[in-house]
């Protein structure tokens, strides 16, 4: 990606902030609505810097 001048916001780090708060239930590999929103947040800031607001 970097090659190619795309970014990427990896998300991965920024649940690990949470967890295992905004996870579903223990053993389950999806999130909460609380984490779901978490991320949204994130990928909306992200969005928005790249927009210019």
């Amino acid at each position: 990606m970097e090659k190619n001048g795309i970014r990427i916001d990896p998300l991965h780090g920024h649940a690990l902030k949470k967890l295992p708060g905004i996870g579903s239930k223990p053993g389950d590999v999806h999130f909460s609505k609380e984490g779901y929103d978490y991320l949204a947040e994130k990928v909306a800031e992200v969005i928005g810097e790249r927009l210019g607001r």
